[in-house]
């Protein structure tokens, strides 16, 4: 707890915020510190406190924040979970949330959920909020509306990307300590601890933000992240299977596809119209060519010819069984099927998974991102982009790497650099 004044009363909600500093990354501890300090300074009136455990991970010096309430410095670097732990197993508030060490606490967001955390019934144990830029721009990991997540709908529903940032989850300390904190995982840890909570009890999504992410050159990725995800994904998967079946529950499957809203693809040597190609993120053994059909603007009668011609049957909304369908996006438009259209690639997608693929183009990315100006999207055909966003069903590009020929990057040109960084119509300068 942080020191009271005489007379002043004891809190009565206390959360702890948990944070590991690498001593080597952290050019931005101190305005991370400095959020916190103001994110108490706005809660105190609502007899909330924030107590903020840091943990600096091995050795070196960390410049100690005026707004810490403990700190522990551990001998030899253990990795972010490690040291998460080590703050999670000093926390005493009965709410617990992860604060990376170069990010900030959003203050209105927090005021926000901190009503919502004090009205939530005791079988949720567990809530998400937004993740937003440092200057409030949108990311993917933006919301768009409140979900509910019955206990083990989590893992049920596991997607690339996932729905929510895993990482702005705020726990009851309880179920974090049941779930055994985050697990030893190098990378996406905060995913397995996710569904490691979403095993004990409900959970909720809402759209208010908790975190300013900071994107920095000091953030690194090693060039093995991919493999070393598969990894994670085959661990989370085995570790979700063993519970599951302990509770009598059937198996889950990880998405087959860690890359999330980029697709990728194969072309195999000696390619024709267009390159004869296995869709490695679909793992599909059968060989087919790729069909790429481009903007329909709302247009059905359109959108069902050049199916045809690509030896599919709408009327069924079956793709060819020898081609995969490409389309670059820019389903809707001025005609007055545009609905139909995003209806009819909602069926293709779900019906032939390994056969057709939906791409984002820029009339899409402002219906959803933008719908304070009127872009004459109908609100049936906008309700299903919103699910092909949180699912990650649409992307937002498609590379094919053909052995014979060039490398080719099949995307929408309308789309900004905002919505290919962050998933928003912005532009970005």
């Amino acid at each position: 707890m942080t020191a009271r004044v005489d007379g002043a009363h004891e809190p009565a909600h206390v959360l702890s915020v948990v944070t590991a500093v690498l001593p080597s990354s952290a050019d931005f501890y101190a305005q991370c510190g400095d959020s916190v300090a103001s994110a108490r300074t706005i809660l105190a009136p609502r007899n909330w406190d924030l107590e903020w455990s840091v943990v600096v991970d091995g050795p070196g010096g960390v410049d100690r924040h005026q707004a810490e309430t403990v700190r522990v410095a551990l001998p030899a670097r253990a990795g972010s979970a490690a040291a998460r732990n080590t703050g999670l197993s000093r926390a005493t508030g009965r709410w617990v949330v992860p604060l990376d060490a170069d990010d900030l606490l959003d203050e209105s967001g927090l005021k926000t959920l901190a009503g919502r955390i004090q009205a939530l019934p005791p079988s949720v144990t567990w809530i998400g909020a937004s993740r937003i830029g440092l200057n409030g721009e949108p990311t993917p990991h933006t919301l768009l509306s409140e979900r509910q997540w019955p206990r083990h709908s989590r893992e049920k529903n596991w997607t690339v990307p996932f729905p929510f940032h895993p990482n702005v989850v705020t726990a009851r300390t309880a179920h974090a300590l049941t779930a055994g904190g985050w697990p030893g995982l190098d990378v996406n840890e905060d995913l397995l601890y996710v569904m490691s909570l979403g095993g004990l009890g409900d959970g909720i999504t809402v759209p208010e933000p908790l975190i300013r992410h900071r994107s920095w050159a000091g953030q690194t990725t090693h060039q093995s992240y991919p493999e070393r995800k598969l990894t994670a994904f085959n661990t989370t998967e085995k570790v979700m299977n063993a519970r599951r079946a302990q509770a009598g529950l059937d198996p889950i499957q990880r998405p087959s596809n860690p890359q999330g809203r980029f697709g990728s693809a194969i072309a195999a040597p000696q390619a024709s119209s267009g390159g004869v190609l296995t869709a490695e993120e679909r793992s599909l053994d059968a060989r087919a060519r790729i069909a790429v059909i481009s903007d329909i603007h709302g247009d059905l009668p359109l959108f069902r010819r050049l199916l045809r011609e690509a030896g599919g049957d709408p009327s069924r909304a079956a793709s060819p069984t020898d081609v995969i369908v490409v389309q670059v996006g820019d389903l809707t438009g001025t005609r007055p099927s545009q609905t139909d259209c995003v209806a009819l690639a909602d069926r293709l997608m779900r019906l032939n998974p390994s056969r057709y693929v939906q791409l984002w183009g820029n009339r899409e990315a402002m219906a959803i991102f933008q719908r304070d100006t009127n872009h004459d999207v109908p609100a049936a055909a906008t309700e299903i982009l919103d699910r092909w966003w949180a699912t990650g069903a649409a992307k937002i590009a498609l590379a094919v790497r053909n052995e014979s020929t060039r490398d080719t990057l099949i995307s929408h040109a309308g789309l900004t650099l905002g919505f290919w960084r962050y998933g928003s119509s912005i532009s970005v300068q």
